[in-house]
């Protein structure tokens, strides 16, 4: 995954994604392409090359993080000035200092939010998986240990007691580990919500911008 914001050099232009390029029906299908992960992947090189058809090999793979807008190819400055990267990513260092503590108002109770939700359902998950694989545990040294006493015969008996005692672990496990994600997954999607869209509603007010992008 790559960083806001990513585009492929190619010959004579650069090609990459903007929130237009996301309303079309070519970014539609890119979004069920991408699926759980569109969140995250959408300011890659991968979506970038899905959606304009470019082979691995073809162009050079570029992305900046930089506040400083002189290391931005032109077009993609002036998409940032008229806020075209909503649904793909932001950059902190756009905002001016009053407007980046507006911000971090709006973004840490959002967060906050998400950490009541995901911290009770991790410590139940780990409540269910941390037994389970101590006892899956003790259950491979003490076979291990009757392995290393008659060594060769006892290798398939070991082998046997530790896949029982495995299958047995990931029974727990995964049903648990499931349900923190069933749990977490959303909040972190109404996090994402929130942060993200608060980012652009401020810069999309120019007093707000760091003087190189007003």
């Amino acid at each position: 995954m790559c960083e806001f914001i990513s585009w492929i050099k190619l010959d004579n232009e650069i090609v990459y994604l903007n929130d237009d390029c996301l309303k079309d029906k070519k970014g539609r299908e890119l979004r069920r392409h991408l699926g759980k992960a569109y969140k995250e992947d959408v300011k890659g090189h991968g979506a970038i090359r899905w959606y304009y058809d470019i082979e691995d090999n073809v162009g050079v793979n570029q992305e900046c993080e930089s506040a400083n807008i002189k290391n931005y190819p032109k077009q993609i400055i002036e998409d940032i000035k008229n806020c075209k990267f909503k649904e793909i990513g932001f950059n902190l260092g756009f905002l001016t200092e009053l407007a980046l503590k507006k911000y971090q108002d709006i973004k840490q109770p959002a967060y906050e939010k998400y950490l009541d939700i995901e911290q009770p359902a991790w410590k139940k998950y780990e409540d269910i998986q941390q037994p389970a694989l101590k006892k899956y545990q003790d259950i491979k040294q003490s076979a291990l240990k009757k392995y290393q006493d008659i060594e060769q015969p006892a290798w398939k008996k070991y082998e046997d007691i530790k896949q029982s005692a495995y299958e047995k672990y990931l029974d727990i496990e995964q049903p648990a580990w499931k349900k923190y994600q069933d749990i977490k997954k959303p909040a972190w999607k109404k996090y994402q919500d929130i942060q993200q869209p608060a980012f652009w509603d401020l810069f999309s007010v120019k007093k707000n911008r760091i003087k190189t992008l007003k």
